[in-house]
Protein backbone atom coordinates (compact mmCIF):
# COMPACT_ATOMS: atom_id res chain seq x y z
CA UNK A 1 0.00 0.00 0.00
CA UNK A 2 3.15 2.71 0.72
CA UNK A 3 4.17 1.70 -2.80
CA UNK A 4 0.78 2.57 -4.22
CA UNK A 5 0.34 5.59 -1.80
CA UNK A 6 3.82 6.85 -3.34
CA UNK A 7 2.21 7.03 -6.84
CA UNK A 8 -0.65 8.55 -6.40
CA UNK A 9 1.04 11.53 -4.22
CA UNK A 10 3.91 11.64 -6.98
CA UNK A 11 1.40 12.03 -9.93
CA UNK A 12 -0.82 14.60 -7.37
CA UNK A 13 2.09 16.84 -6.78
CA UNK A 14 3.44 16.69 -10.14
CA UNK A 15 0.22 18.26 -11.47
CA UNK A 16 0.30 20.77 -8.49
CA UNK A 17 3.84 22.23 -9.52
CA UNK A 18 3.38 22.17 -13.08
CA UNK A 19 0.27 24.11 -12.35
CA UNK A 20 2.58 26.62 -9.96
CA UNK A 21 5.28 26.58 -12.36
CA UNK A 22 7.78 25.61 -9.81
CA UNK A 23 10.52 22.42 -10.10
CA UNK A 24 10.91 19.60 -7.94
CA UNK A 25 13.73 21.19 -5.71
CA UNK A 26 11.76 24.54 -5.41
CA UNK A 27 8.17 23.89 -4.94
CA UNK A 28 6.66 21.26 -2.66
CA UNK A 29 3.56 19.72 -1.76
CA UNK A 30 2.41 18.01 1.14
CA UNK A 31 -1.26 15.67 2.02
CA UNK A 32 -2.86 13.93 4.69
CA UNK A 33 -3.78 10.45 3.89
CA UNK A 34 -6.55 7.84 5.46
CA UNK A 35 -6.28 4.77 4.26
CA UNK A 36 -9.12 2.96 4.46
CA UNK A 37 -9.55 -1.06 4.08
CA UNK A 38 -13.44 -2.04 4.23
CA UNK A 39 -16.43 -0.55 2.01
CA UNK A 40 -19.08 0.78 3.22
CA UNK A 41 -20.83 -3.17 3.57
CA UNK A 42 -17.90 -4.53 5.08
CA UNK A 43 -16.57 -5.76 2.22
CA UNK A 44 -12.51 -5.69 1.10
CA UNK A 45 -12.04 -2.16 -0.45
CA UNK A 46 -8.77 -0.44 0.04
CA UNK A 47 -8.79 3.06 -0.55
CA UNK A 48 -7.38 5.93 0.07
CA UNK A 49 -9.00 9.71 1.31
CA UNK A 50 -6.22 12.06 0.77
CA UNK A 51 -6.82 16.11 1.77
CA UNK A 52 -3.85 17.94 -0.44
CA UNK A 53 -3.67 21.92 -0.14
CA UNK A 54 -4.80 23.19 -2.85
CA UNK A 55 -1.15 24.89 -4.23
CA UNK A 56 2.30 24.64 -3.19
CA UNK A 57 4.77 25.79 -1.05
CA UNK A 58 8.04 27.19 -2.83
CA UNK A 59 11.05 27.95 -1.07
CA UNK A 60 12.10 31.47 -0.84
CA UNK A 61 14.89 33.72 0.94
CA UNK A 62 12.38 34.18 3.98
CA UNK A 63 11.00 31.15 4.18
CA UNK A 64 8.57 28.97 2.33
CA UNK A 65 5.46 30.82 0.96
CA UNK A 66 2.29 29.01 -0.22
CA UNK A 67 1.35 29.50 -4.24
CA UNK A 68 -2.17 28.63 -4.76
CA UNK A 69 -3.45 26.69 -7.85
CA UNK A 70 -5.95 27.23 -10.02
CA UNK A 71 -8.64 23.68 -9.55
CA UNK A 72 -8.05 21.48 -11.94
CA UNK A 73 -10.16 20.93 -15.41
CA UNK A 74 -12.13 17.81 -16.14
CA UNK A 75 -9.59 16.92 -18.75
CA UNK A 76 -6.77 17.63 -16.16
CA UNK A 77 -8.51 14.95 -13.55
CA UNK A 78 -9.00 12.60 -16.10
CA UNK A 79 -5.39 12.60 -17.14
CA UNK A 80 -4.45 12.48 -13.88
CA UNK A 81 -6.45 9.49 -12.96
CA UNK A 82 -5.33 7.63 -16.53
CA UNK A 83 -1.52 8.49 -15.01
CA UNK A 84 -2.09 7.23 -12.04
CA UNK A 85 -3.62 3.96 -13.33
CA UNK A 86 -1.09 2.94 -15.48
CA UNK A 87 1.52 3.91 -13.07
CA UNK A 88 0.11 1.52 -10.35
CA UNK A 89 -0.21 -1.13 -13.18
CA UNK A 90 3.55 -0.70 -13.79
CA UNK A 91 3.82 -1.38 -10.36
CA UNK A 92 2.00 -3.71 -9.60
CA UNK A 93 4.04 -5.90 -12.55
CA UNK A 94 7.45 -4.53 -11.30
CA UNK A 95 5.72 -6.27 -7.42
CA UNK A 96 4.71 -9.32 -9.56
CA UNK A 97 0.96 -9.17 -8.26
CA UNK A 98 -0.15 -7.90 -11.76
CA UNK A 99 0.30 -10.10 -15.13
CA UNK A 100 0.06 -7.57 -18.37
CA UNK A 101 -2.11 -9.25 -21.39
CA UNK A 102 -0.58 -7.18 -24.12
CA UNK A 103 -2.39 -9.05 -26.83
CA UNK A 104 -5.23 -9.41 -25.28
CA UNK A 105 -5.89 -5.94 -23.76
CA UNK A 106 -8.50 -4.67 -26.38
CA UNK A 107 -10.35 -8.25 -26.54
CA UNK A 108 -14.05 -8.94 -26.54
CA UNK A 109 -15.43 -12.54 -26.64
CA UNK A 110 -18.96 -13.16 -27.89
CA UNK A 111 -20.15 -15.44 -25.14
CA UNK A 112 -22.82 -17.07 -27.23
CA UNK A 113 -22.82 -20.56 -27.68
CA UNK A 114 -19.40 -21.09 -25.80
CA UNK A 115 -18.77 -23.47 -23.39
CA UNK A 116 -18.01 -22.93 -19.57
CA UNK A 117 -14.17 -22.43 -19.40
CA UNK A 118 -14.71 -19.51 -22.34
CA UNK A 119 -17.71 -17.63 -20.60
CA UNK A 120 -15.06 -17.73 -17.47
CA UNK A 121 -12.82 -16.25 -19.37
CA UNK A 122 -15.35 -13.90 -21.15
CA UNK A 123 -16.19 -12.37 -17.25
CA UNK A 124 -11.97 -11.92 -16.53
CA UNK A 125 -11.37 -9.98 -19.50
CA UNK A 126 -13.96 -7.72 -18.87
CA UNK A 127 -13.39 -7.64 -14.74
CA UNK A 128 -17.09 -9.19 -14.30
CA UNK A 129 -17.61 -11.33 -11.26
CA UNK A 130 -18.24 -15.00 -12.87
CA UNK A 131 -19.57 -16.93 -9.92
CA UNK A 132 -21.92 -16.53 -7.02
CA UNK A 133 -24.76 -14.03 -5.88
CA UNK A 134 -22.60 -11.34 -7.24
CA UNK A 135 -22.15 -12.80 -10.98
CA UNK A 136 -22.30 -10.25 -14.07
CA UNK A 137 -21.27 -7.33 -11.53
CA UNK A 138 -17.95 -5.19 -11.79
CA UNK A 139 -14.96 -6.29 -10.46
CA UNK A 140 -12.88 -3.71 -11.58
CA UNK A 141 -13.81 0.20 -12.17
CA UNK A 142 -12.27 3.30 -13.41
CA UNK A 143 -14.41 6.60 -13.28
CA UNK A 144 -14.42 9.61 -14.88
CA UNK A 145 -15.13 12.60 -13.27
CA UNK A 146 -18.59 14.63 -14.77
CA UNK A 147 -18.31 17.86 -16.50
CA UNK A 148 -18.42 20.44 -14.01
CA UNK A 149 -21.34 23.33 -15.18
CA UNK A 150 -18.70 25.98 -15.61
CA UNK A 151 -16.54 24.37 -18.01
CA UNK A 152 -19.34 22.89 -20.10
CA UNK A 153 -19.86 26.67 -21.58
Amino acid sequence: MGAALGVVYRCIARLLRRKASVNKTRGHCGAVTLIQRLGSALNLNVHFHMLVPDGVYVKGPSGPTFHPVPAPTTEEMQQLVRQISERLGRQLQREGLLVRDVQSSYLSLDMEGQDALAELQGHSITYRIALGPQRGRKAFQLQTLPARAAERS
